[in-house]
């Protein structure tokens, strides 16, 4: 992330204060969301132990591009700058997730993703890091395959993620991009001693 992109986010952040400050103590309501979360399909390709996305026999209809276009680009016209934290299911399912993420970014939308990691190919990090994330969270419940594919129920998911990291790394270098890649666990019983 570059020094323009943090000193902007600081500043979103402070006039977020101040307008909380303002309400409390006055009653006078100035707030507007500064994140919002956004869940474009309940779907998962993967089986985690920990979750029940991918054991619901019906899930609800999702929204189509046009219409989280709208609802988005309208968010935008209301409060101005913000940013949209995708996650799921695994958001990477929705099928037009990828032109998504582009028309954020083509919209001066900021953008992260809480995903599983398996779309990591290096076709889809291409367009991925071109879409301008400001963060793209990846869930690994385990420091073996053998606690995290069975944590999440998909053998060789750990060694598909350690690849699509790889991928997304080599892509945001490539590029001269600047946001961050974490991993989240979810901590449980079988990954706590590692």
């Amino acid at each position: 992330m570059n020094l323009a992109n943090i000193l902007s986010l600081g500043v979103r952040r402070i006039e977020q204060e101040l307008r909380e400050a303002l309400y409390l103590r006055t009653g006078m309501e100035v707030t507007k969301p500064h994140v919002i979360q956004a869940i474009p399909t309940e779907r998962c390709n993967y089986q985690c132990l920990s979750c029940d996305c991918w054991r619901t026999d019906r899930y609800p209809q999702e929204m189509t591009l046009e219409q989280w276009q709208a609802a988005l680009g309208g968010i935008k016209r209301l409060v101005g700058g913000y940013t949209v934290q995708y996650s799921g299911g695994e958001p990477f399912i929705y099928k037009p997730f990828i032109p998504l993420l582009e028309w954020c970014a083509a919209n001066g939308i900021d953008w992260g993703v809480i995903t599983n990691g398996s779309a990591f190919s290096r076709a889809n990090v291409e367009r991925i890091v071109a879409a301008r994330p400001i963060n793209i969270s990846v869930s690994v419940d385990g420091a073996t395959a053998a606690v995290h594919d069975l944590s999440r129920g998909t053998p060789g998911s750990l060694e598909q993620i350690g690849r699509g990291i790889d991928n997304l790394r080599a892509e945001r270098d490539r590029r001269g991009a600047s946001f961050a890649i974490r991993i989240k666990p979810t901590l449980h019983r079988m990954n706590l001693h590692e």
